[in-house]
């Protein structure tokens, strides 16, 4: 099967992470990779893009992001004979309790490349 790759625009990048709610954060300690499924919402405000994540308090992420802010976030849309996949590359620049046991993780979004991966180009 040849596979094709084609960079895609950073609209379209915004389009597929705007039109979607579900990622893969990923996260590193000490050269360890950490790479987890998340619910996500998106926001932006005074031009720059902001991904809002929810997690209990007292999680290994927390524990990581306390000691390694840095992360990346992967959006993926499965599309009949292809994938587009948007890579986000940013910081965590605040995580706030609201609740007994739950924070609020909030993203700069510092860099985004997308791609789309097909085995049937057009």
């Amino acid at each position: 099967m040849n596979l094709f790759y084609k960079e895609i625009t950073l609209n379209e990048s915004l389009k597929i992470i705007s039109s979607n709610n579900y990622c893969h954060l990923g996260l590193s300690l000490n050269n360890k990779p950490y790479v987890i499924p998340m619910n996500y919402n998106i926001k932006n405000e005074h031009n720059k893009i902001f991904i809002e994540l929810i997690s209990l308090k007292n999680t290994k992420k927390i524990n990581i992001l306390n000691n390694n802010c840095f992360v990346n976030v992967c959006v993926e849309e499965v599309l009949d004979s292809s994938v587009i996949s948007v890579i986000c590359y940013g910081k965590a620049i605040r995580i706030n309790s609201f609740d007994n046991d739950k924070v609020k993780v909030v993203i700069q979004i510092e860099n985004i490349t997308g791609r789309i991966i097909c085995n049937n180009y057009n």
